[in-house]
C-alpha cells in the first residue's frame, strides 16, 4: 500500500522497523510532480522492512517553498536543540548521576581496599547503567572474595610462618641441648675411660667383625687366659653369646673362671646393633658362697658327712636304680647308746669330735659306692646298693658292728662305744619310697637300743603296727592337749612312821573319746619322741598346781603335790622361769609344790641338772629324784644335787620280799640318802611284807596301792579333809 503513496504524504519504513513520518503532504511542495522526486525502491511489495532514499533537486523549488522548508527546518532544528538539551538534562538526571554515584563507589572502595563488599551497588533497572552497575558490582564481589582468600591465605602463611619459626626454635635448642648432651657424653666418655682403665672389673668391646677393640685392664687378663687380645678375633666360647646378642634376644650371661676367680660376664648390645659391649663381675666370693650354702644345706657341718636331706635325694636315687636293675637296697640307721653319758665324761665339745669320729670310721668301713650320712643328733644312716637278698647284708652288719668293737681316740682318752643298728632290706622288685626305708630303719634301731652292748635288728611287718599305734597315740595327745583331754590322778603319799597323808604325786591320764583312758606308760614315751611331752608337762604343772591352789585356800591344805617333770622337759632352759609363773599365776605356796625327776634324766648332763634344781629350790620348791638306783649316779654326784628327797625305784620294792639284790640295794639306797640327810620315799608298795621291810630300813613315806590308788581329786579331797586309818594307823590332813 505505501509503495503507491506519494513519499511526502506518507511514512518511511527503515529496515529496523522504526518509523519516521514527515507529516508533510505531497501538495506542500509546491505541485511538485513526481518527475521531480527521485524515487529509490528496494524491490518490496509485501509490506517488510526496505531501505528508501529521496532526493529532492533544489532548482525546482520556488522561493516559497524555501522559505516554508527554511522555516521548517528552522523550527525543526529549534526543536531539535529544545529535544537535545531535554535529552541532555535526561542523560544528566537518568545517566550522569548514576555514572557519578557509580565512579564514587568505586573511588571509595578503592579508598578502603579491605572492604570492597561495603560498596556494592543496589540495582533496580534493567538498563547499560545497571548493566554497568551488576557489572561493577561483580566486580566489587570478586575483589572482596579475593580479598578475603587472600586474608585467610596471609592468615594461613602467617600460621605456617609461625609454625616454622617455633620449629625452627626448637629445632635449634634441640640443637643445642643435643651440643651440649654429646659435650657432655664426650666428658662422660672420657671420665668413663679413665674409670674403666682403673676400674677393677672386666669392661670389653667387641666390633661386627668379632675383632676385640677394647679392653681395660682388668679385661686383658682375662683376654690373655682366653688366647685373644685387643685387635684379635673374641675367644670362641663367646661365639654364641655374641650372636644371641645381635640377633636381639636376652643379654647372655657365661661364666669363666680364670684361676682362681670366677668371673659373670654379661653381653650387651651396642646403639648400631653390631657391636656387643661386655661386662664382667668378679663373683669369686658369690661363687664360694654360693658353693658353701650348698654344702652347708647338704652335709653335716660337725661330720662333713651329707646330712639327712643329702641322704634322702641318695636314697631315693638309690632305690630307683636298684628297681631297674631287680637288686636289692640295704638301709642302715645306726644309733649310739648312751651317748649321753659321753658328753657326761668327756663334755660336748668332746662329744662333737666323738661323733665326728664315729662319722670318719664308718665312711671308711664303708664301700666307695655306698652312701653314709648323719642323720640326727647321734644317728647315722648308710644306704648299701647291689644287695642280692637279705641273707648278704648280713656281712655288712657286721662290718658295721665290728666298727664299735675299738674305742674311738678323743682328745688322748679312748671312748667305748656301742651301737644300736637297725638293717632295713628293700628287694627292688617293686617300687620303694625313701621316707619308708628309712623310718623301717630306724624302727628296727630303736627296737636295737636295749641293752648295753652293740646290737642289730632287722626290720619287720610288726614293726609298723607298732609305729601306726605311736602315730595314733600322737594324734590323740595333741587332740587332747587342744580339747582338755587330760586329767591328774592323786595317788596319797603317806609318813611310814605314823601313817599321815603328807602329799600327793599328780599322775596324768588320756581320756579317750570312749571313756577310756590311755596309760601314761603308752602315751608319755611317744610324747617324749615327738616332743609333745613340753605341752603335756606344762598342763599337769599347772592343773596340779591350780588344783592344790584351790584347797589350800578353801579348807587350809598343807599336804604338797609333786609332778613329775619329763627329761625333755627338764632340760629345757625354761623350766625354773615356768614354774615361777604357776606359781604367780595360781598362788599355790612354793612349799606347796614338789618336782619329780628321774636320776637318768639329772645323769645325762650333770651341770645342767644343778643348775636348773639349784634354781628351783631357790624358788621354794622341793626337788625329789625319782627311780633313784637305775641311773648308775655316783656318790659324789648324788652329794652335789640339791634335792630334798630320794624316790626308790619300784623294781627294787616289787622284788624285796624275794630277791637279795633288790633288798641289798634298797637298804644302800636308803642309807645312802640317810647319810646325806634327804628323805627317803618308797613307790610302788602293794603287799603288808613290803611296807615292814622298808619301814624296817628306814624309809620316810611310801605310796603305793597297799595305801590307796590313784583318784579323782574330789576322792582325794575327802580323805584330806575326814580321817582315814591306813593300815589301821589314824591318818589327818
Amino acid at each position: 500500500a505505501m509503495a503507491h503513496t506519494p513519499l511526502l504524504g506518507g511514512e518511511l519504513r527503515f529496515h529496523d522497523g522504526r518509523v519516521v513520518a514527515f507529516g508533510l503532504a505531497t501538495n506542500d511542495l509546491g505541485g511538485l510532480d513526481d518527475d521531480q522526486i527521485i524515487r529509490v525502491w528496494a524491490g518490496v511489495d509485501d509490506g517488510s522492512a526496505f531501505d528508501a532514499t529521496a532526493v529532492i533537486d533544489i532548482a525546482h523549488v520556488d522561493d516559497a517553498l524555501t522559505a516554508y522548508v527554511l522555516r521548517t527546518m528552522g523550527l525543526v532544528t529549534m526543536l531539535s536543540l529544545v529535544v537535545t538539551a531535554a535529552a541532555l538534562a535526561a542523560i544528566h538526571l537518568l545517566i550522569l548521576r548514576r555514572l557519578l554515584r557509580l565512579q564514587q563507589r568505586l573511588r571509595a572502595a578503592a579508598d578502603d581496599p579491605a572492604h570492597p563488599e561495603r560498596y556494592v551497588a543496589v540495582v533496580r533497572g534493567r538498563d547499560e547503567v545497571d548493566d554497568l552497575a551488576l557489572s561493577t558490582n561483580a566486580l566489587l564481589e570478586r575483589s572482596a572474595a579475593q580479598l578475603r582468600e587472600f586474608e585467610d591465605f596471609h592468615a594461613e602463611l602467617e600460621e605456617r610462618v609461625e609454625e616454622r619459626t617455633a620449629a625452627l626454635s626448637a629445632t635449634t635448642e634441640r640443637m643445642k641441648a643435643q651440643m651440649a648432651e654429646r659435650e657432655a657424653a664426650e666428658e662422660r666418655m672420657i671420665e668413663l675411660a679413665a674409670f674403666l682403665s682403673e676400674h677393677p672389673e672386666p669392661a670389653l668391646r667387641i666390633g661386627r667383625d668379632d675383632l676385640v677393640v677394647y679392653a681395660n685392664p682388668a679385661a686383658r687378663g682375662i683376654l690373655e687366659t682366653l688366647d685373644s687380645q685387643i685387635g684379635k678375633l673374641a675367644p670362641k666360647s663367646w661365639a654364641d653369646a655374641l650372636q644371641a646378642t645381635r640377633g636381639g634376644g636376652d643379654s647372655p650371661l657365661i661364666r669363666e673362671r680364670i684361676g682362681d676367680h670366677s668371673f659373670n660376664l654379661r653381653f650387651a648390645p651396642a646403639a648400631d646393633g653390631e657391636t656387643v659391649n661386655v661386662y664382667g663381675r668378679d663373683v669369686t666370693i658369690e661363687t664360694r658362697a654360693q658353693a658353701y650354702a650348698v654344702r652347708a644345706a647338704t652335709h653335716d657341718p660337725l661330720t662333713d658327712l651329707p646330712n639327712r636331706t643329702m641322704f634322702m635325694t641318695q636314697l631315693t636315687a638309690t632305690l630307683a636304680q636298684a628297681e631297674r636293675q631287680k637288686l636289692g637296697v640295704v638301709v642302715f640307721t645306726i644309733g649310739l647308746k648312751a651317748f649321753a653319758d659321753v658328753n657326761e665324761r668327756v663334755g660336748f665339745d668332746g662329744g662333737d669330735l666323738t661323733l665326728k669320729a664315729v662319722g670318719e670310721r664308718l665312711r671308711h668301713i664303708a664301700r666307695t659306692e655306698d652312701g653314709v650320712a648323719r642323720v640326727g643328733g647321734d644317728e647315722f644312716g648308710i644306704v648299701a646298693s647291689g644287695v642280692p637278698h637279705v641273707d648278704a647284708a648280713a656281712g655288712a652288719v657286721a662290718r658295721f658292728a665290728a666298727a664299735f668293737d675299738t674305742p674311738f681316740k678323743v682328745d688322748g682318752r679312748l671312748i667305748p662305744l656301742a651301737a644300736a643298728i637297725g638293717v632295713s632290706f628293700l628287694p627292688g622288685d617293686k617300687p620303694a619310697a625313701a621316707e619308708t626305708a628309712l623310718r623301717q630303719s630306724g624302727q628296727a634301731m630303736l627296737r636295737a637300743k636295749d641293752g648295753p652292748a652293740t646290737t642289730s635288728a632287722f626290720f619287720d611287718p610288726t614293726l609298723d603296727a607298732e609305729a601306726d599305734e605311736a602315730r595314733r597315740i600322737a594324734a590323740l595327745i595333741r587332740d587332747a592337749l587342744e580339747n582338755d583331754g587330760f586329767e591328774l590322778r592323786y595317788q596319797p603319799k603317806i609318813s611310814v612312821s605314823d601313817g599321815r597323808l603328807i602329799g600327793a604325786e599328780a599322775l596324768i591320764r588320756l581320756r579317750r573319746s570312749d571313756g577310756f583312758n590311755v596309760g601314761p606308760d603308752r602315751f608319755i614315751p611317744i610324747a617324749e619322741r615327738t616332743g609333745l611331752i613340753r605341752g603335756i608337762g606344762r598342763w599337769a604343772l599347772q592343773e596340779g598346781a591350780r588344783t592344790f591352789a584351790a584347797a589350800h585356800r578353801d579348807f587350809g591344805l598343807r599336804a604338797p603335790v609333786s609332778i613329775n617333770l619329763s627329761p625333755r622337759q627338764f632340760n629345757d632352759d625354761d623350766v625354773p622361769q615356768m614354774v615361777s609363773e604357776t606359781l604367780a599365776d595360781t598362788g599355790l605356796p612354793p612349799e606347796m609344790l614338789e618336782l619329780e625327776i628321774t636320776e637318768t634324766a639329772v645323769m645325762q648332763n650333770t651341770e645342767h641338772a644343778v643348775e636348773a634344781l639349784t634354781a628351783l629350790a631357790d624358788r621354794g620348791v622341793a626337788i625329789s629324784i625319782d627311780d633313784f638306783g637305775t641311773g648308775q649316779s655316783s656318790l659324789a654326784q648324788l652329794r652335789r644335787l640339791p634335792a630334798d628327797k630320794v624316790k626308790l625305784d619300784r623294781s627294787f620294792v616289787t622284788d624285796i620280799e624275794t630277791d637279795r639284790n633288790a633288798d641289798a640295794i634298797a637298804r644302800a639306797v636308803v642309807g645312802l640318802a640317810r647319810g646325806l640327810g634327804k628323805t627317803t620315799v618308797a613307790e610302788g608298795v602293794e603287799t603288808v611284807g613290803q611296807f615292814r621291810r622298808l619301814r624296817a630300813m628306814g624309809i620316810d613315806e611310801a605310796q603305793g596301792y597297799l595305801f590307796a590308788r590313784p583318784c579323782l581329786r574330789e576322792d582325794f579331797f575327802n580323805h584330806a579333809r575326814a580321817p582315814k586309818p591306813y593300815l589301821g594307823v589314824s591318818v589327818s590332813a
